[in-house]
């Protein structure tokens, strides 16, 4: 699941940032790398979280990458296997908008002597959180992130001019 985050009005900040010098650029991505990413760890880690196996697909996972417009907020991308064999790109949805609980398959399985069997009226979704639109902890996460966000990118455009105007940047 991917977030990305930018503004009109942070946008014409940025505008600004294209009459200076390619080094004022870099110094935004390090600082916006620098507040932004803790801050997303952060708020997902305060997020009420109802398993150890929600917890390890979503947050585990989560990441935030940079960029001069603004910044693209990630959990549940993770296309390598966890302990178990879980993968979370696949249930990352599943765990984040829930499942219906009273759903029962019928598999096949194989014994670890090789015998194939098949199993009955198995509950497969007990793991999974109930049914929600608006998400269990990345989608809550990223409404209160952001709202931080932008008050925090508008400092960090700010703290770029200055440093940049104090030739502290080079």
């Amino acid at each position: 699941m991917k977030l990305t985050v930018t503004s009109p009005e942070l946008g014409a900040a940025i505008a600004g940032l294209r009459a200076a010098p390619g080094y004022m650029y870099a110094a935004l991505k390090k600082y916006t790398a620098e507040y932004m990413i803790p801050a997303w760890k952060e708020e997902l880690v305060n997020s009420p979280v109802v398993s150890t196996v929600q917890r390890a697909v979503l947050i585990d996972t989560a990441s935030a990458t940079t960029f001069v417009e603004g910044f693209t907020l990630t959990a549940g991308d993770s296309t390598s296997p966890l302990r178990g064999g879980l993968v979370p790109s696949i249930w990352a949805r599943a765990f984040e908008f829930g499942t219906s609980i009273v759903k029962r398959r019928t598999f096949q399985q194989h014994s670890r002597k090789g015998t194939l069997y098949t199993v009955h009226n198995k509950m497969t979704t007990n793991q999974m959180p109930r049914r929600s639109r608006s998400g269990w902890a990345v989608y809550p996460g990223a409404t209160r992130v952001t709202k931080r966000a932008f008050g925090l990118y508008a400092q960090i455009i700010l703290r770029t001019w200055h440093d940049g105007a104090e030739g502290r940047i080079k």
